[in-house]
């Protein structure tokens, strides 16, 4: 049966007035009283009881108006809580294992924990500080308690269906003097759902391809040849490529052991 209120009948659980009780006892007193004067004042008249039944049926309707009537319809259902991705993208993301770098391993994982897990799911970045979008250009540092405490101050009072932390686990910040300090108050953040950590690369040792230095002579002149020494390392015994730039431009291209 349809209600004139919303919904169906069936469906409304408890009805609660809000009114204050001595409003309720208040609107009560007079419309007994005005029905006692109606009463009085037309009895022995023609059709009294059709009048009087009328009034009284107004008057309980102003006298449940005043009580303030709320219906309250119960339904029980599972609702999942938000998950919250946190991905390190600080600049040692930027090591590539097996062709691919640990920072696009991470948005894999991410993007196959979202579809397997479901719901509500918000991805952030951390860095030195933590962003709601993916950064332009990976971080300095990996501050994973600031991250933390990030997500608890940002969701107060609420209750997450989880926290998942991806990184590469060098922390060389708070995390890391946090766990230093002998100081009985150094205590990580409560957090409002479970943490679950999930590591990018490998344990194994990692050699960077990186320009160790370069030497040129104090001045050069235009249209003259001048020498530049580079410097570079890499994976022992493995061969690298070098490539000199000029104005973004690659003047010279060449593989060094």
């Amino acid at each position: 049966m349809s209600f004139w209120l919303g919904g169906n009948l069936q469906d409304i659980s408890e009805v609660v007035w809000l009114a204050e009780s001595w409003k309720i006892a208040l609107g009560i007193l007079l419309g007994t009283l005005a029905l006692i004067q109606l009463y009085r004042t037309r009895r022995g008249g023609e059709k009294l009881g059709l009048e009087l039944g009328m009034w009284s049926i107004l008057a309980i309707a102003l006298m449940v108006l005043n009580a303030e009537p709320q219906f309250i319809s119960e339904i029980d259902s599972d609702i999942d809580g938000k998950l919250i991705f946190l991905v390190d993208s600080s600049a040692s993301m930027q090591v590539e294992e097996g062709g691919q770098s640990r920072f696009k391993r991470a948005k894999e994982v991410v993007n196959t924990l979202s579809s397997e897990l479901g719901g509500v799911t918000e991805v952030f970045y951390f860095d030195q500080d933590v962003h709601s979008k993916e950064p332009e250009s990976l971080g300095e540092q990996t501050d994973i308690l600031k991250a933390l405490e990030w997500v608890q101050d940002r969701n107060l009072g609420q209750e997450l269906r989880g926290i998942v932390l991806i990184s590469d686990g060098i922390d060389r910040a708070g995390l890391q003097n946090l766990f230093a300090s002998k100081s009985s108050a150094a205590t990580l953040p409560e957090l409002p759902g479970p943490l679950t950590i999930v590591q990018i690369g490998s344990a194994d040792k990692i050699f960077d391809e990186s320009v160790v230095s370069v030497q040129s002579g104090g001045f050069a002149f235009q249209r003259t040849p001048f020498q530049l020494t580079a410097s570079v390392q890499g994976r022992p015994a493995s061969s690298i490529n070098v490539q000199l730039l000029k104005n973004n431009k690659t003047e010279e291209n060449k593989t060094v052991r």
